[in-house]
């Protein structure tokens, strides 16, 4: 897992540093970022996986990046939920 407030900036220095090892690493965007939902999208664009329980195990395969926001939508959001222990647990667990 890969954080940082500026993503992009995250994910890159990440790869140059040879952190990232996966195909495609995922970004954690939320609705105002011209999505409609919370969304994992690759810096490419080209895959795009909605945070639900049902798409958890869609994580696996990808480096994944999460900014404060994120970290503070988790903690507040999803507070009490095991959807996000689970968010959480796949996170760490990739």
């Amino acid at each position: 897992m890969i954080t940082g407030d500026n993503p992009l900036t995250a994910c890159h220095i990440a790869k140059e540093l040879k952190m990232t090892r996966k195909p495609h690493t995922l970004i954690l965007t939320g609705p105002h970022t011209g999505c409609d939902s919370w969304q994992w999208v690759s810096v490419d664009g080209t895959v795009s996986i909605d945070l639900s329980p049902d798409t958890l195990g869609k994580l696996k395969g990808h480096d994944l990046c999460v900014t404060g926001e994120v970290s503070a939508y988790l903690q507040c959001a999803l507070s009490g939920s095991s959807f996000r222990a689970d968010v959480i647990g796949s996170m760490l667990s990739l």
